[in-house]
């Protein structure tokens, strides 16, 4: 009978230790499934994305991160697409993000962002977002990063219907004359006078005193047999050479022209010359009868060394005749060359 109880209580204490191990196992148990839960939200919040978006459940994905987050996180909205990209970047969360944008710049956007995408392992999920609009064209280049009306020049943005240096395309320059400023208008090159210049073809010119433009663009003065034209307030002005007399048919010689001998529009009988100034029959030596007119030959412009022999004016300046030969005397500002007065500072071919 002791032995009995003996095996008995022996029987009873194993029994006790067992069912505390099991107990002790279960508690150990479920404290581990407590940490490894824990562990297992924090080791899955803030971890990538699967390569199809896709996370636990649980979570989704955020796709401007490429994140997992909780699923009860705000809505996500749409990324914006890059310069001249097709589409913008997606949102994802329980409800549709909101659309993305299109690229704003370049000329080959087509198509605006892509809108939210659904998880859909969320609750009350929705229909995934509508894209945006498509991006701006701005330039036949779809590289451009001008705005519209725009266009890229040597990475410059420009204005080509305005802009001087590029005007109606890149690298057209617009230039102006002496006195003017250039413009663009329109994509086409003009200039604009300063002051009291005005445009007279392609120069500036003013029209107070300039002897091709005189008073009026186009109105030239002219050249003045033995006498010089000149441009003043606007209306052309005639000076005569020395011994000669401004009359209305130009400088005359009133001591041997016979159509104005000794005053303008005097003039001599058929038959007679005008011999110092006055209508005769015959001329007194040295001179000699040259159809009408009593002339020294040798310093008579108009007939020099010859009664045919008639020297010739040139422009801003007179002719002379010296010993029967002809030449010229040029006006302040200009130098002889050959037979022309010319002006050195400006003149190509005699510079």
């Amino acid at each position: 009978m002791p032995f009995a109880r003996l095996v008995l209580r022996s029987l009873i204490a194993t029994r006790r230790a067992t069912l505390a191990f099991a107990v002790l196992g279960f508690t150990t148990l479920g404290l581990a499934t407590v940490s490894c839960e824990s562990s297992l939200e924090r080791d899955l919040s803030d971890k990538h994305c699967t390569t199809d978006g896709l996370c636990v459940s649980g979570y989704v994905c955020q796709h401007s991160t490429n994140l997992c987050v909780p699923s009860e996180g705000p809505s996500e909205t749409g990324g914006v697409g890059g310069r001249g990209d097709t589409s913008g970047g997606s949102g994802s969360s329980s409800a549709s993000g909101a659309s993305g944008m299109g690229g704003t710049f370049g000329g080959g956007a087509t198509s605006g962002g892509q809108g939210g995408i659904t998880n859909p392992d969320a609750t009350g999920g929705v229909a995934s977002g509508t894209g945006g609009a498509a991006g701006r064209p701005n330039s036949p280049d779809s590289g451009s990063m001008c705005d519209d009306g725009l266009v890229e020049c040597e990475g410059s943005c420009v204005d080509t219907a305005a802009d001087e240096a590029n005007c109606g395309a890149c690298g057209v320059s617009c230039s102006a004359p002496d006195g003017g400023t250039p413009l663009c208008t329109g994509s086409t090159c003009r200039f604009v006078c300063g002051g009291t210049l005005s445009p007279c073809d392609m120069t500036c010119a003013n029209l107070a005193n300039d002897t091709k433009n005189c008073g009026a663009c186009g109105n030239a003065c002219g050249d003045a047999p033995n006498g010089t034209r000149t441009c003043a307030t606007g209306n052309c002005v005639t000076t005569c050479a020395a011994k000669f007399t401004n009359c209305s048919d130009g400088c005359a010689n009133l001591t041997n022209d016979p159509k104005n001998c000794g005053a303008c529009a005097a003039s001599c009988d058929v038959g007679q010359v005008c011999a110092s100034g006055k209508c005769t029959t015959q001329c007194t030596a040295p001179q000699k009868a040259c159809s009408g007119a009593c002339a020294d030959l040798t310093s008579d412009v108009s007939h020099c060394g010859s009664c045919a022999n008639e020297c010739t004016t040139p422009t801003h300046g007179t002719a002379t005749c010296t010993s029967s030969k002809c030449g010229i005397a040029c006006g302040a500002g200009y130098q002889a060359c050959s037979s022309s007065c010319v002006d050195t500072n400006d003149d190509p071919n005699n510079c």
